[in-house]
């Protein structure tokens, strides 16, 4: 009965797998593989092939990879199917629609998602491929998986023309993950938005992690990501360490606070602020937006804050949920006793 209060239903998910992962974003300069491996593609726009050498994924040793053209691949080890394997094209097929969405448990799992949307080569450009590479000599090999000037949403290619390059790089020894992201080929964009994130072998609430959004997600999570306002920014890097990846904090995390300019800049309705806390330090931390005459127009950021990469959405409206003028804005990063500003210029 309704008005029973000793009873009550209590949903339990499993332990998350990924709960120890950690995400640090860097600056990184883009650096185009040139290989001879281009990846030929039949109709379901994804291949598996096996790893040079064995990683560990959040504890789990793998030995293949499958390879999307639409910005995923999935590891996996042995024959297909079983829960730790590569997903066999039916698994995905009779869950396709879901799996356009990270944030699910359903196959495709134990998936690196730097860009999750309906990708497709541009067939008018030569250089416009997915391809891989080895680099490096046993043990510090680093492999290296490309998507270069993809067509941003392939279901209205002749209305794109937004090229998108990106990379996944598996460091052997370390286990650590790395997404990198090149100046992105502005132009139209009609499509209904990406992911960038990755999901453990169970997948599903809390099995994901959104890194858009910034950290583990139930139900919400950022599957609108739009190329020309979400993009993670030119030479940047996301170093991603699951549980299992020997990682050193500090060669990441600055001495210092470090404010970043917004992207894009200037911006119409939202873009992103990012800064970086120093290390091993809780900070009082307060990001607030003033117009040129010195006016609070918003505060995005009013809390204690752990060390590390920091990222603020900013969409344009002051404190009363209002949108602001187009003009000149400044960012005022305030961090303990430091204080860092810089400027931005909304556009409509």
């Amino acid at each position: 009965p309704l008005q029973d209060t000793i009873r009550h239903t209590i949903n339990v998910v499993s332990v998350s797998l990924i709960s120890q992962a950690k995400v640090i974003k860097k600056y990184s300069p883009y650096r185009e593989i040139k290989s001879i491996r281009k990846l030929t593609f039949g109709s379901n726009s994804q291949i598996s092939i096996s790893l040079p050498f064995p990683f560990i994924y959040n504890g789990i040793k793998y030995d293949s990879l499958r390879i999307n053209t639409n910005g995923w691949i999935e590891f996996g080890v042995g024959s297909k199917g079983p829960e730790y394997n590569l997903s066999t094209w039916r698994q995905i097929v009779q869950n396709y629609t879901k799996n356009q969405i990270l944030a699910t448990k359903e196959r495709p799992n134990k998936v690196l998602a730097p860009w999750w949307d309906n990708l497709t080569p541009d067939f008018s450009d030569k250089s416009s491929n997915v391809s891989y590479l080895t680099e490096g000599i046993a043990p510090n090999r680093v492999f290296v998986i490309q998507w270069n000037k993809m067509n941003a949403y392939a279901d209205n290619h002749s209305f794109n023309t937004t090229r998108l390059s990106f990379q996944v790089r598996l460091y052997e020894s370390s286990n650590i993950i790395e997404f990198h992201y090149a100046p992105i080929i502005t132009g139209t964009y009609i499509g209904d938005g990406a992911s960038c994130g990755f999901k453990d072998h169970i997948g599903g609430d809390y099995h994901c992690y959104d890194i858009i959004g910034g950290g583990l997600l139930s139900t919400d999570f950022s599957t609108t990501l739009n190329p020309l306002n979400d993009w993670p920014g030119p030479d940047s890097c996301y170093v991603i360490s699951t549980r299992t990846s020997t990682y050193q904090h500090d060669l990441y995390a600055p001495e210092k606070p470090i404010l970043k300019q917004n992207y894009p800049n200037p911006f119409n309705l939202k873009t992103t602020i990012t800064y970086d806390l120093p290390i091993s330090k809780m900070s009082k931390v307060v990001l607030k937006i003033y117009n040129i005459l010195g006016e609070e127009v918003k505060t995005l950021v009013n809390k204690n804050q752990t060390d590390g990469y920091k990222n603020v959405v900013w969409d344009g409206k002051n404190n009363h949920g209002t949108l602001v003028s187009s003009g000149l804005y400044i960012y005022v990063l305030k961090v303990d006793d430091a204080n860092l500003c810089k400027k931005m210029v909304l556009i409509k």
